[in-house]
């Protein structure tokens, strides 16, 4: 935890690092060994999930909050994916990541919660990376560790397929 927490100045962010670290971490690696289905895999998921966080502490507000432990699934799942995709030669993953979901309700009960679920789960993290926690388009490319352009486009995608969805559940019109 010592590598972490240097990278981060600011005490009350490393404080609330820690606690995310002691509180999550095991969650963190049974998430990352679903996918990856080693143990040492799923360590190495972690740490980068770990890395990506305490880059990223502004954007963790409460640590034992149900949005944290969606921020923290979601980058754990996708450190894992990356690993998995590195591991195996894989330029895509897009069918192992149907296959994924996430382990935790949406942040509501609403008619647009129960569609944002409906999503695959690339579309699902990055709907929900952007607009729930607040990430920009270039902090995702990082994260997912693909270019600006093509993040821009999953955007564009995944707005487009969640107003598809919106419209045949008649939720409401995104638009």
């Amino acid at each position: 935890m010592i590598i972490y927490l240097q990278s981060i100045e600011d005490p009350v962010d490393r404080e609330k690092f820690e606690q995310l670290y002691k509180f999550y971490r095991g969650y963190m690696l049974k998430h990352a060994a679903k996918i990856l289905k080693n143990e040492f895999d799923a360590e190495d998921a972690v740490h980068n999930a770990f890395l990506s966080i305490s880059k990223h502490m502004d954007k963790v507000q409460d640590p034992f909050s149900k949005a944290t432990k969606g921020y923290l699934t979601i980058i754990v799942e996708r450190k894992a994916i990356d690993l998995y995709r590195k591991r195996n030669g894989l330029v895509s993953l897009e069918y192992v990541e149907d296959e994924i979901g996430l382990s935790f309700p949406p942040p509501g009960d609403d008619g647009l919660a129960n569609c944002i679920i409906k999503l695959s789960p690339r579309y699902r993290h990055f709907i929900m990376l952007k607009y729930h926690h607040g990430y920009t388009v270039k902090e995702i490319a990082d994260m997912f560790g693909i270019k600006h352009d093509a993040a821009s486009k999953l955007d564009q995608r995944a707005k487009a397929r969640l107003e598809e969805l919106c419209q045949k559940e008649g939720v409401y019109d995104l638009g």
